[in-house]
């Protein structure tokens, strides 16, 4: 008789590790509480599916802050380059964009969902939706089922790959820990990642609705520059976004709230102070009798020159024949280094990601087994793992849970 793994969870974690368990030999039987598994997957990448990096592997580890070093072992079972092989295998093409990210070269999201789906098929994998897991019975510290609203499911190991508690329509609603804390797991408090930052009201009615497509943007709780990021940003109704906002929104935690947290944007990062001069005052002398703020829009858009005179205390109705050296070396400064006060970030609900989860230091990081149970496993952002945006923590969950697919199926057959 095979013997049988119960997987808890059906996104690209959980779906992984049922169609690996099953490739090894179980029998395995994937419980997802939704209709449907994988809808935060099609949401991914604006439903492009960003799903991995092309960087090399050993340049991973420091795209997750502190506990990246814990996916060495899992990243030496399954790589980036073992991913991309892999939905290759199964017909499905990669590009490489902006930054070294990957996607599925037709762009749908729906291509890498299609993909895990005939995988898990393949392999017999019994998918049981509309089917929520509500707690897992341990006898003799040992994993012996898992039961529903409706049924007790007998099983030899069972996986745990909930996912955390961003986008809870798609499922993610923390239902995960509640199991977990249950069966004596320690959760490190979650909040939220990869999520826009809220700013200063009046701010925010200036300039919501502008995009800058490269920026250099550096974020300072009190004296202390905590990270510096380039990439795009956006203005918006509440504050920022972008995915350059995004990145230094997982650096911004609960107890800086009441502190002084501020961001400086350099508005053209790719040119000196010197080059941006000679191009101003080249403006200047070629357009004396126009305003200021329109001269300065030649490299700017509109609200972004007009805001930055104003900081300037310069007049928006003087031209460019007017403005003194010294007025033109204080609007080249700015450019280089406006501040924005930041209020904090937007909620869990709205976030990409989850920051926190089952604690690392209680999962054995060559198997991804519980240190605590035995033959219980888990995998994907219910565990303390997160990473900044372009496709790593995709690759985290599709390789922590080919390797707890794998480590539940050959436990369970020793």
């Amino acid at each position: 008789m095979k013997p049988k793994v119960i997987v808890i969870g059906g996104g690209p974690a959980g779906m992984m590790a049922a169609g690996q368990a099953a490739n090894n030999g179980a029998e395995v039987i994937l419980l997802e509480k939704m209709p449907a598994l994988g809808r935060k997957l099609l949401l991914t990448g604006n439903g492009r599916c960003n799903f991995t990096n092309n960087r090399d592997i050993d340049e991973f580890y420091e795209y997750y802050g502190k506990n990246g070093q814990f996916l060495r072992n899992v990243f030496a079972r399954f790589s980036n380059r073992d991913l991309i092989d892999f939905f290759k295998s199964q017909g499905v093409d990669t590009t490489i964009g902006e930054n070294g990210n990957i996607f599925p070269d037709t762009g749908r999201s729906k291509d890498i969902f299609n993909c895990l789906l005939d995988f898990i098929q393949e392999q017999k994998v019994q998918i049981l939706t509309n089917w929520p897991a509500k707690s897992v019975t341990i006898e003799n510290n040992i994993v012996v089922d898992v039961v529903t609203n409706t049924e007790v499911f007998k099983c030899n190991s069972a996986i745990i790959a909930t996912g955390g508690c961003s986008y809870p329509k798609t499922g993610s609603t923390g239902d995960g820990y509640k199991i977990i804390n249950a069966i004596g797991h320690a959760v490190v408090p979650v909040r939220p990642g990869l999520v826009p930052l809220t700013g200063e009201e009046l701010v925010i009615r200036k300039l919501h609705g502008i995009s800058l497509p490269k920026v250099k943007v550096r974020l300072y709780i009190k004296d202390t520059m905590l990270a510096e990021h380039w990439g795009a940003m956006l203005f918006t109704n509440f504050g920022f976004s972008g995915p350059v906002i995004l990145d230094l929104s997982c650096l911004v935690r609960p107890e800086h709230k009441d502190e002084n947290i501020r961001l400086y944007i350099d508005l053209m990062p790719d040119y000196t102070k010197n080059e941006i001069d000679r191009a101003f005052l080249k403006c200047i002398h070629e357009h004396g009798r126009m305003n200021i703020v329109n001269i300065l829009s030649s490299f700017l858009p509109l609200r972004i020159a007009s805001f930055i005179i104003e900081l300037c205390s310069i007049s928006a109705s003087m031209t460019g024949s007017e403005v003194s050296r010294g007025m033109r070396s204080k609007i080249i400064d700015k450019l280089g280094n406006i501040e924005f006060k930041v209020r904090g970030v937007r909620p869990l609900e709205e976030a990409m990601i989850t920051i926190g989860g089952v604690a690392l230091s209680e999962i054995n990081p060559k198997t991804m087994a519980s240190k605590l149970i035995k033959n219980l496993y888990l995998c994907g952002e219910i565990i303390d793992i997160a990473g900044v945006s372009g496709g790593y923590n995709l690759q985290a969950a599709f390789s922590t849970g080919y390797v707890a697919g794998e480590s539940a199926a050959m436990t369970v057959r020793a």
